[in-house]
């Protein structure tokens, strides 16, 4: 009804999506809820700029502007101006999408495995 057959495919859930992720160039979360957005994680691994919605586990791990963009869950308006000016946008693509390979690094099993371990330190010596 759009016309955007010739540019877009909706291909609903599939059973192996980072492939998925790897071929698209923008990704888009239009989640009410996400504990923690294990998909914007693999995209922006993959260097995928992301538009998400501003909700729990998504605004927590993505910034707004620097590495992403967020919307108000619901906010149609401003999710489509997002897409809009990635798609239009080249090196803004680019330049969210390195920003977001750079912030997913956090997540790397370096730096979070010694995390634990500082964890599990702390709580062994209290019992």
């Amino acid at each position: 009804e759009l016309g955007l057959g010739d540019t877009c495919a909706f291909l609903g859930e599939q059973p192996s999506g980072i492939s998925f992720l790897a071929a698209a160039d923008i990704v888009a979360m239009t989640s009410m809820y996400e504990s923690f957005g294990y998909v914007a994680l693999e995209a922006s691994i993959l260097g995928k700029p992301v538009v998400a919605s501003r909700v729990d586990g998504l605004r927590d791990n993505l910034h707004d502007g620097q590495d992403a963009f967020l919307a108000e869950a619901g906010d149609v308006e401003t999710f489509a101006g997002h897409l809009i000016a990635l798609i239009r946008d080249p090196a803004l693509r680019a330049k969210l999408g390195a920003a977001a390979r750079g912030n997913a690094t956090r997540f790397d099993s370096e730096h979070v495995m010694p995390q634990f371990a500082d964890l599990y330190r702390t709580l062994l010596s209290r019992t």
